[in-house]
């Protein structure tokens, strides 16, 4: 694992008891969410686990800066790093990961979030347009050269696969 996939880790890891109360006021309080083992992040799209019928779930959070910015308030997926590493965006394409908590805040604190359904994304054909979208530049680079493929929610909304969010 490299020098900037563990600062990823570290720093998204301060929003875990946040990520795990809000993922159990929408999934129920009895459920159990755990740390997945980095196997499973690594290679299946899986940050945390839900002991409710062995539920995956991928994670994100990005700094609240960027939902403050409407031009910026997008999901993102990396497709690619400077590395080759196996990135979010092949693992949901080959199909893993159940669920996608996407937030924004200041550790330790989540301010804004969505969960997203990964089967309701896949069978939404957003992924099968990605080439068009591409195309139109839905694809961003950031300094450090990471690749991201880019998602509205509106088309996350438009589509279904929301299942729940804390804004307009």
């Amino acid at each position: 694992m490299n020098k900037q996939t563990r600062a990823d880790w570290r720093w998204a890891d301060k929003f875990f008891k946040s990520i795990s109360r809000i993922l159990k006021e929408n999934f129920g309080k009895n459920i159990t969410v755990t740390v997945a083992p980095p196997e499973l992040d690594l290679e299946q799209a899986t940050d945390y686990l839900l002991n409710m019928d062995n539920k995956n779930i991928a994670c994100r959070m990005r700094k609240i800066k960027y939902f403050n910015n409407p031009r910026f308030r997008d999901f993102t997926i990396r497709s690619w790093r400077p590395t080759n590493a196996k990135t979010e965006w092949a693992k949901i394409k080959e199909g893993f990961g159940d669920y996608y908590f996407y937030g924004w805040g200041t550790a330790p604190k989540v301010q804004k979030y969505m969960i997203i359904d990964l089967h309701k994304f896949r069978a939404s054909g957003l992924i099968e347009n990605q080439e068009k979208l591409d195309k139109e530049k839905h694809e961003k680079t950031n300094p450090q050269e990471n690749k991201f493929k880019i998602f509205k929610p509106f088309w996350l909304n438009y589509t279904g696969c929301i299942i729940k969010k804390n804004f307009k």
